[in-house]
């Protein structure tokens, strides 16, 4: 309310400020409609009327600059938004299966690994050592690295940049509650806790710190997102 009554007071000053400039240049345009022969035929727009005019064009400039300012502090957005929830079905249609395929190799692994441990290897007799048994890598191919997992943007990359992504990917900023309700969903997915607790057991032991390094900066940032929507 203080803000309000701020800006009233400031653009009754600029009215009063402009009320003797504007006559003096009123007395002139007068003049040359006068002067004008055709000014029988039309009627020249009165002095309040311009006057109202001229504040109407100063407060619709003043909101523009003002929008251009909260603009100037947010990602730019994808073109074509009129597509984002098709974008946003798109990309989360792609996690589930990247990420079931992900399940699947490894539920297909860890069944391969029981039966080695088992010494189910078939009629052929073990004639090698551990080694040459074991491989190296072997039964963990199916692990994700950093780059399998499936990230907003493919490979992963700045956190930044791939929040920024998913904000391209939800509703547009002038429907901020379906902006919201879109970021909290994100936040959820990629909240530490959460993907740790779903993802842990497929991603290689020696990406893990990689991987959720990543993941917290990528969750910080879709937080500030949010911040900047309240």
């Amino acid at each position: 309310e203080e803000e309000e009554e701020d800006e009233a007071s400031k653009e009754r000053e600029w009215r009063q400020k402009l009320q003797g400039e504007l006559e003096d240049e009123w007395q002139e345009v007068i003049g040359r409609f006068e002067d004008d022969a055709s000014h029988e035929t039309q009627e020249p727009e009165s002095f309040s009327a311009w006057s109202e005019r001229l504040a109407r064009e100063h407060a619709q400039k003043h909101q523009q600059q003002q929008r251009e300012a909260e603009g100037a502090c947010r990602p730019p957005r994808a073109e074509g938004s009129s597509h984002s929830w098709q974008q946003q079905e798109e990309e989360q249609r792609l996690f589930r299966e990247r990420a079931r395929a992900k399940e699947e190799e490894l539920r297909e692994s860890r069944a391969k690994r029981a039966q080695e441990a088992r010494g189910d290897r078939g009629p052929e007799p073990a004639r090698a050592g551990p080694r040459a048994e074991h491989p190296r890598g072997a039964g963990r191919g199916s692990l994700w690295r950093f780059g399998d997992v499936p990230w907003p943007c493919p490979g992963g990359g700045d956190p930044e940049a791939m929040a920024a992504a998913l904000v391209a990917r939800g509703p547009p900023l002038e429907e901020q509650g379906a902006l919201r309700r879109y970021l909290r969903v994100q936040q959820v997915r990629w909240h530490p806790d959460r993907f740790l607790q779903r993802f842990r057991s497929q991603i290689e032991t020696w990406e893990l710190g990689r991987v959720m390094g990543a993941v917290t900066a990528l969750s910080q940032a879709l937080n500030r997102h949010a911040e900047a929507l309240k």
